[in-house]
């Protein structure tokens, strides 16, 4: 056993000091305009994207799936044809499969389609009211193993500019369990939900119905049952929204969208970070002269945060990534290929991934797919931006928000499904050469785990750190540990799934996977 112990710790030195973070520039597509919304690391190493694509002799809108190996290589695409509606949020599974929130471009309902690991569909459901149009944004499998929506449901009966942000929560084959709005008589839009380590939730978007002035940022945190515990509203003197939100390792909260109160041009990323209460620690804009908007936002593992969006401060308009410290300081940023970055994440060799959208030479728009190093470098069409930082003093105010529960509707939904035709031109792709090479091997047991485990290192760590993401880059665990060569890990309270677990001591550096199962 001692010498399959070592003999398993020297092939993964050897593994792990021969790899280097793969860069790429992919556009994938069809014959059509195709536009890449989400994407997330699978746990197979490749890439799952969420879009939307037009065909059909009236280039009717559609949802659009899209599988990629870890070097971007196109595996298969799908497509939902219903009633003209887009792709807006995708996620893994624990089963494998994968969860897509779609939303109708034509007729305004929200669309969700449950597929297994290949795509095809296992259910898919519709939820609509009475009278009332919907828009979805986002969804998460919970810990039940169901689902919460982040949905706009508009509200033109009553008025001609009134919305309310609106939670859907379902079982986990998309029955819904409950329903509740959030807002006041004008325009209060949800574009983001997550679950919270208390299995509440929380949703950010906008309002114009509370606040200091036209639009502010909108926080609304809740129970599990979707009950109002607290919210907030931040910004300034003119339009500011809230795109996206994470829940941090101090259970605090980052926000990020973008403002035209505050900053360097006519608009600015924004990025706000909150104690677990909602009250601000800090808040700053990042960007230029011209017009920048931050999209999404992923917690790091060195403890700091990675934003997407566009820009068009610096040339024409492009993808912008910043990677920011814990305090909201600029490490780098980047203008890259296409006309926007709508979605990005941390991957397991600490590089990104992002999506957006590009326009071939001839006019084409398709969907984008770019895989950095951990310093942004993809290996072309690439610029580093002069990003102007500013701290600002934003107008918070702690609001009574109205919830309903609402009577809707959802149903199965009768669509057709075709494995898209899809095709992928490689714009660039490299090895980095500057990924920190690891000396500290390490093995898990039992992995598969239901919980509690084992790390046996090879050597000890003198003065070290351990620490557990999910596949979302989210830290659930962080441990100081000394002159040891094993901890004992108890992740009972977890959901099942992929985790990372990442080792540092001093120069050392080291990650493994672990899968949960019940």
């Amino acid at each position: 056993m001692k010498k399959l112990l070592i003999l398993l710790s020297i092939l993964f030195a050897i593994s792990n000091f021969c790899s280097a973070q793969l860069t790429f520039q992919k556009s994938i597509g069809s014959a059509f305009p195709d536009d890449g919304t989400s994407v997330k690391q699978t746990t197979d190493g490749g890439y799952i994207i969420a879009g939307t694509t037009m065909s059909g002799a009236n280039l009717d809108y559609h949802a659009y799936l899209i599988k990629t190996n870890a070097n971007g290589d196109l595996i298969w695409t799908k497509t939902f044809y219903y009633k003209g509606e887009g792709g807006q949020d995708v996620s893994q599974t624990y089963d494998g499969g994968y969860i897509l929130l779609g939303t109708g471009v034509v007729f305004q309902e929200a669309y969700l389609f449950k597929t297994d690991a290949a795509g095809d569909t296992l259910w898919t459901r519709s939820f609509y009211g009475l009278v009332n149009a919907t828009r979805g944004y986002s969804v998460q499998q919970t810990i039940d193993s169901g689902y919460i929506l982040a949905l706009t449901l508009d509200l033109h009966n009553i008025s001609q500019d009134s919305a309310n942000a609106l939670l859907v929560k379902t079982n986990k084959t998309g029955d819904i369990l409950w329903t509740k709005s959030y807002g006041g008589p004008k325009y209060d839009i949800g574009y983001s939900v997550i679950q919270t380590n208390d299995n509440g939730f929380i949703v950010a978007g906008n309002t114009r119905s509370f606040g200091a002035d036209s639009a502010d940022i909108y926080l609304v945190k809740t129970n599990a049952d979707g009950d109002t515990l607290w919210t907030r509203t931040f910004g300034g003197n003119r339009n500011d929204i809230g795109y996206a939100i994470k829940q941090t390792g101090d259970n605090g909260y980052i926000i990020v969208g973008s403002t035209n109160s505050f900053g360097a041009g006519g608009n600015d990323v924004y990025v706000v970070k909150t104690n677990s209460s909602g009250n601000i620690l800090w808040s700053k804009t990042y960007g230029g002269a011209g017009s920048d908007i931050g999209q999404t936002i992923q917690l790091t593992a060195n403890g700091g945060y990675i934003i997407s969006g566009y820009t068009n401060s610096f040339g024409a308009n492009h993808g912008y990534l910043i990677k920011i410290d814990s305090n909201g300081n600029v490490e780098w940023s980047k203008t890259l290929v296409g006309e926007s970055a709508n979605s990005v994440l941390q991957t397991g060799d600490g590089g990104y991934v992002f999506t957006g959208r590009v326009f071939s030479d001839a006019g084409d728009m398709n969907v984008l797919l770019v895989k950095t190093d951990q310093s942004g470098n993809s290996g072309c069409n690439e610029t580093d931006a002069a990003t102007i930082i500013n701290t600002v003093t934003n107008k918070m105010a702690d609001i009574s928000t109205k919830v309903e529960s609402r009577s809707y509707s959802n149903s199965t939904v009768l669509y057709t499904m075709g494995s898209g035709v899809g095709f992928a031109t490689t714009l660039c792709t490299s090895v980095g050469l500057n990924e920190i090479k690891s000396s500290l091997p390490l093995l898990i047991s039992p992995n598969p785990s239901a919980g509690d485990f084992v790390i046996t290192f090879s050597g000890i760590i003198n003065q070290g750190t351990v620490e557990i993401y999910t596949v979302m880059g989210e830290r659930i665990f962080s441990k100081a540990v000394s002159l040891t060569s094993n901890l004992e890990i108890n992740l009972k309270n977890s959901s099942p799934g992929i985790y990372f677990v990442k080792v540092m001591d001093g120069e050392r550096r080291y990650s493994q996977k672990i899968m949960i199962q019940r």
